[in-house]
């Protein structure tokens, strides 16, 4: 495994790919008004939030201006809760991308006087799953996660419900209903208190990125006339979620919004999540890559662990736009959490931009930053953003803590990060740190561990972790291996994995033609069972692989442990070498590792033994990619709805099973093409070295993949892969 999300968070349990999944909106508009001119106590024990009373919101929206100068966070209040304004005169039909609303009574919706979107009253929504690629995955979401029952047209699928109340946010949409672009005009009496109490209810209690979030990214981008829309549905037996947005992500979505499941946690009741439904690209077809607005390229962070869980982390991000008039920086940044039974603020100290105060909009995990100047496009911004918060957290009161994904630091998206990065870990004794990348200088000051790491290639993320570890050193061939092993020192089964990972690190830079991309890696011990995780310069790996012939869990998690094992290593090159980024695009990183571990083991038994190892690996990952029933593409396994234990099993059966299993099925179709099995692995072979070298410390695609395929053989491989990766279908494979 690649990427994960900080296991700790309240989000990140319950986020979906595409949607930002974000906690509840805390909102009296007293207590909103407040925490904009102060920043709560650190480590601050909280509750789910309750809903607000609406008078004391509308006196606060009314007195504001959206694209005015009040802080993000009032035109953000006054966004979400919107004023209900006169009556528009329509026709009865509302289209919000391939959705369209009829026959229901449409009113302006106005923050701070300006029109923000429209409320629909009765009438239907109608959407339309139209993509051929989105359609089955689709149908099957829409038998899982909804009572929606889809009619087939045409190939394409129509779900109908009927409305009770919807707000479509859509500032475009809303000044053209409303006769231009100027002050929505009311008359006496004809603006009402606000939204109806079905769509407050859910906006009260959300899980997920509200609509302001969207369109003040929109005005921070310089968007005219073309920015997101976000319709939030109550239908009659069904709430949905539909957003829209045909400038950045190039992308619309449909959701099924529920409550939380009761067997989640008391500390979510009341909480609204959703479902996904269905993703369709706007404008483009899936494997066009759309292009994020700014890039990070370089990242200072220092996390010091004070005492106890708590953290202290600065972070500095040299920021690049990639557009003109981009005057907004969005980054993903937990804003509170839970440790499963309470939950904790997390205290915002200072956020700068280019050494100046900056206002800033810090909720729901995510970070607004208002950059105070429209960047050109190649312009460039320094943002230093400064926390604590006790996100030490000590799994089942262990002593180590580690955070390995996206989130605890300010981070926009695997896809706008390429940068090099200086890493420096403070952490009391007797607790040992580490951090991606070499080891710059490792010392002691007054019963405080240090370390400072740097990274002189461009990388997506870091990790860190600190603990109570013994550490085996070795080297081979100028790589260096630290072995961590959790409280006792575990010297022979250290040996052992430093031996395993050198070999694989040498079959795979020997295979690829292309050298481990670290000078140096930590293998660290988790205690746990049954997982492993590569982030850059790290192998994250559980207990069994330091006791594998030891009790009846060990010895029982310890089956395929060397493969597991192999497959991090490969992620050097499938993930930190040839990036991937966006979601769809994962199985270049999961799929891939996998194949080349499973090719590296081969190789690296001989003889026999690594004919019937890989054999049987084959006979695996298609028992398993015969598992998925319904929806089984593999560039869209991350648009499973997310419902259930079914879904989870599916998505991981398509990127670790059915991925390389079509990855053997091409290497034996280039070998029919070309008239032999010898040619068929040859052309296999130079096709992954061909990719990373042109691809090298890139973001890679799949249509790169086969752009290189066309290349090498003169044949169009485009409808392969729409039957086999974009498509559900699955190829024969020769055993």
């Amino acid at each position: 495994m690649l990427y994960e999300h900080h296991p700790e968070s309240t989000r990140a349990a319950l986020r979906s790919t595409w949607f930002h999944v974000r906690t509840a909106l805390s909102v009296c508009a007293a207590v909103c008004v407040a925490a904009a001119l102060a920043v709560p106590a650190a480590a601050q024990e909280t509750t789910p939030p309750e809903g607000a009373p609406r008078a004391a919101e509308a006196a606060v929206e009314n007195a504001l201006r959206v694209d005015g100068d009040a802080p993000l966070l009032l035109r953000a209040l006054a966004i979400d809760r919107p004023a209900v304004g006169r009556p528009m005169a329509a026709d009865g039909v509302l289209a919000v991308g391939r959705g369209v609303f009829e026959k229901g009574r449409l009113n302006l919706l106005t923050a701070g006087g300006q029109p923000v979107g429209v409320l629909v009253s009765g009438g239907t929504f109608r959407y339309t799953v139209e993509d051929r690629f989105s359609v089955p995955v689709a149908r099957r979401n829409l038998r899982r996660a909804s009572s929606l029952k889809p009619q087939e047209q045409d190939g394409k699928l129509v779900v109908e419900v009927s409305v009770k109340s919807a707000a479509v946010w859509d500032v475009a949409l809303a000044r053209r209903l409303a006769g231009g672009g100027g002050e929505a005009e009311s008359s006496a009496g004809a603006e009402s208190d606000g939204l109806p109490a079905a769509l407050v209810e859910i906006l009260d209690h959300l899980l997920f990125t509200p609509p302001s979030h969207e369109l003040l990214e929109d005005q921070g981008l310089g968007v005219r006339g073309q920015g997101n829309s976000y319709a939030l549905i109550h239908g009659a037996g069904e709430d949905l979620l539909l957003a829209v947005d045909p400038v950045v992500e190039r992308r619309e979505a449909l959701a099924a919004v529920d409550r939380v499941s009761a067997a989640l946690s008391d500390l979510y009741k009341g909480q609204r999540v959703y479902y996904e439904l269905t993703t369709q690209p706007i404008g483009r077809a899936w494997w066009e890559r759309a292009a994020e607005p700014s890039v990070v390229v370089h990242q200072e962070l220092q996390v010091v662990n004070t005492q106890g869980r708590e953290l202290h982390v600065v972070s500095r991000s040299r920021v690049v736009s990639r557009r003109a008039g981009m005057s907004l920086w969005r980054a993903g940044l937990i804003s509170d959490f839970s440790d499963g039974e309470r939950f904790f603020d997390v205290d915002l100290k200072r956020v700068e931009v280019d050494g100046k105060a900056a206002d800033h909009l810090h909720r729901y995990d995510e970070l607004l930053v208002d950059l105070g100047r429209p960047l050109a496009a190649g312009d460039t911004a320094e943002i230093v953003v400064e926390y604590t918060a006790p996100l030490a957290i000590r799994p089942n009161n262990d002593s180590y803590w580690s955070l390995r994904g996206g989130g605890w630091y300010p981070l926009p998206g695997y896809d706008a990060v390429a940068a090099t990065f200086e890493v420096e870990v403070r952490s009391p004794e007797p607790f040992v740190p580490f951090a991606s990348g070499d080891t710059v200088e490792r010392r002691q000051e007054d019963g405080v561990n240090i370390l400072r790491t740097r990274l002189d290639k461009p990388m997506q993320y870091v990790a860190v972790a600190a603990g109570k570890y013994h550490v085996f050193t070795a080297e081979n061939n100028g790589l260096k291996c630290n072995v961590a092993t959790y409280v006792f020192g575990k010297e022979k089964p250290a040996k052992v994995l430093q031996s395993l990972f050198f070999s694989a690190a040498d079959t795979f830079g020997q295979f690829f033609g292309v050298p481990y991309p670290f000078g140096e890696v930590d293998v660290v011990e988790i205690n746990s069972w049954g997982f492993g995780q590569a982030p850059p310069g790290f192998i994250f790996i559980t207990q069994e692989a330091y006791n594998p012939i030891g009790d009846t869990l060990s010895r029982l998690f310890s089956q395929g442990i060397n493969g597991r094992i192999v497959h991090e290593v490969a992620h050097a090159w499938w993930g930190h070498v040839l990036k991937s980024g966006i979601g769809e695009e994962q199985w270049l990183s999961e799929s891939f590792a996998d194949y080349s571990a499973a090719l590296a083991l081969q190789a690296m038994m001989g003889g026999k033994r690594g004919d019937q190892e890989f054999k049987s690996t084959l006979r695996e990952w298609r028992s398993r990619a015969a598992e998925v029933k319904g929806g089984g593409s593999i560039y869209l396994a991350n648009h499973l709805a997310g419902e259930d234990e079914a879904d989870y099993r599916d998505r991981t059966n398509l990127l670790y099973n059915k991925g390389p299993l079509v990855l053997h099925a091409l290497r034996q179709e280039l070998g029919r093409r070309l008239g032999s099995s010898e040619k068929g692995d040859k052309y296999f072979q130079a096709l992954l070295r061909t990719l990373l070298h042109n691809f090298t410390f890139q973001l890679g695609s799949t249509r790169d993949l086969v752009g290189i395929l066309n290349q090498m053989t003169g044949d169009d491989w485009q409808p392969w892969f729409e039957k086999y990766v974009y498509g559900t279908e699955t190829p024969d494979v020769e055993m």
